[in-house]
């Protein structure tokens, strides 16, 4: 597929010299990177794996279909504050429709232990919060809800067991698609994340909430999941709530990861300015979502996901170019192939900085969909 331009390269790996040294020497957050040394720099890391960049809360999906998210979290361990593996699904099971907590067989004991070596005395590692997806229909989520103490036990339990420290889950975007949130039930499913709260406090644990952006991508018709009521009710009683601000094509009419614009948006209805100005003790509960994948598009045929490998083989091509584009701040690969041209948008430092310096200044914390997706020298900037 590829005409290979640059000569073979020979990766680094662990450097001595920290990212923000580079950043200058080597005009990594330049609008005009060039592709060489994208390439030359990409698989580069600071040596010293134990320091924090990003003050705020940082949280690290990482899936069992993609063992390098395993060894990321690993080896960057401390500058996450969350590390949430996608274990765990509650279903009903057939035919004796009861709830169940699927997913035990891919819980890593072991990697989890990993985690926890701290490299140095007093380094914090991350707290470990499975993903649990409530996989039910709509009749099966008014059942579930009317045993709501029952699943909250199912919860806790497991947790204890396997030594977790809490769940992030992800129901409430299901809820809305099936009408739960916009009719009569909408309370039920708000006391239901709130008594679930309550059981995990209860017993030491973390409670965090995956839910869809708080705004629309401008010109979309999405209705956002959490209304500001219920981020009202909720954000003194969750942990956390990780916002899905990473995948913009899903929720409207764009080429983009993220435009810039939609992100701050999505700060400003969760943590106001208005607030923000007295200190907002909630602000941090707020976890702005950041893309570590991008998007291939080429007229005719679907969107392709691209992860980091895939973008390097790209980058490659003697015909691609490789331009920032300042309307939604994220940097854009074209190229020709079999008489189609594409546009590919995949992160890159400038693009990751300008998202977690906004964050940074409206005191907000980031998730990052997903560990194993993502160039190295992303890193350095957490």
């Amino acid at each position: 597929m590829v005409a290979v331009l640059y000569p073979q390269i020979v990766w680094a790996g662990p450097i001595e010299s920290d990212i923000w040294g580079r950043i200058w020497n080597q005009g990594l957050l330049s609008p005009t990177l060039a592709k060489q040394r994208l390439l030359e720099e990409s698989r580069n890391y600071f040596q010293n794996t134990s320091t924090s960049n990003f003050k705020g809360p940082v949280l690290g999906f990482v899936t069992p279909w993609n063992g390098a998210g395993y060894d990321m979290a690993r080896l960057f361990r401390h500058k996450f504050t969350y590390v949430t593996p996608c274990w765990y699904q509650l279903r009903r099971s057939r035919p004796d429709r009861r709830f169940v907590l699927a997913g035990q067989h891919d819980v890593d004991q072991s990697w989890m232990q990993d985690l926890r070596v701290p490299m140095h005395q007093g380094a914090v590692v991350p707290k470990i919060v499975p993903r649990v997806v409530f996989e039910l229909g709509p009749q099966d989520t008014m059942d579930m809800l009317k045993s709501a103490s029952r699943i909250a036990l199912k919860i806790v339990r497991e947790c204890s067991q396997q030594g977790f420290d809490g769940v992030v889950v992800e129901a409430w975007a299901g809820w809305q698609a099936s009408g739960l949130l916009t009719g009569p039930h909408h309370d039920q499913a708000l006391a239901f994340m709130l008594g679930l709260s309550d059981a995990l406090h209860e017993a030491g644990l973390l409670l965090l909430m995956a839910v869809q952006p708080a705004t629309s991508v401008k010109g979309a018709g999405h209705k956002p999941t959490l209304r500001a009521t219920d981020w009202d009710a909720l954000k003194s009683r969750v942990d956390a709530v990780t916002i899905m601000t990473y995948d913009a094509p899903s929720w409207g009419p764009t080429e983009f990861n993220a435009p810039l614009d939609w992100f701050q948006s999505n700060i400003e209805a969760l943590a106001p300015k208005t607030e923000l100005a007295g200190c907002n003790a909630f602000a941090h509960k707020a976890l702005l979502g950041l893309n570590f994948y991008g998007w291939d598009y080429s007229a005719g045929q679907p969107p392709e996901a691209i992860l980091g490998s895939r973008f390097r083989e790209f980058l490659q091509l003697d015909t691609a170019d490789l331009r920032w584009d300042a309307a939604v701040a994220e940097h854009v690969l074209t190229y020709p192939h079999k008489g189609e041209m594409h546009r590919t948008f995949y992160p890159s430092l400038k693009s990751m900085h300008e998202r977690l310096q906004t964050a940074a200044t409206s005191e907000t914390g980031i998730s990052i969909w997903e560990l194993g997706q993502g160039l190295e020298y992303f890193f350095d900037l957490l």
